[in-house]
């Protein structure tokens, strides 16, 4: 019996089980302090959130409001961010005749792609 036959998690593309890489199925692709934006994105974004916050005693509506466009322009810069991801991948295997290793490869990337979109 292989692996597979055994471990429903067995993954063909990387020939083994999250539990053999060191990492569960959420964690691939992702490592401690690996942020999906820069570090500059991540401080504007937390420092924004701490005036919208500070801002709801005395404008609560407008908190909302601002609340609901950082958020707006959060996922409109993880989306550009998955996207050119996504393209830089495509390029990989859309191009030529990539031989099956190269095939291998890809897919486990676009698999931590997935995974990274699935623990957001």
């Amino acid at each position: 019996m292989t692996t597979a036959d055994n471990d429903p998690k067995f993954d063909p593309a990387t020939d083994a089980t999250p539990a053999s890489t060191g990492r569960t199925a959420g964690e691939a692709g992702t490592t401690s302090g690996d942020h999906l934006v820069s570090d500059d994105a991540l401080v504007h974004f937390r420092s924004h959130w701490q005036v919208i916050q500070q801002g709801f005693v005395d404008d609560p509506w407008n908190a909302v409001k601002e609340a609901d466009s950082l958020v707006g322009d959060m996922l409109e810069q993880l989306a550009a961010i998955f996207e050119e991801q996504r393209q830089h991948l495509a390029g990989q295997w859309g191009d030529g005749e990539p031989d099956t290793e190269q095939l291998r490869l890809t897919l486990r990337r676009y698999r931590d792609v997935l995974d990274r979109l699935l623990t957001i």
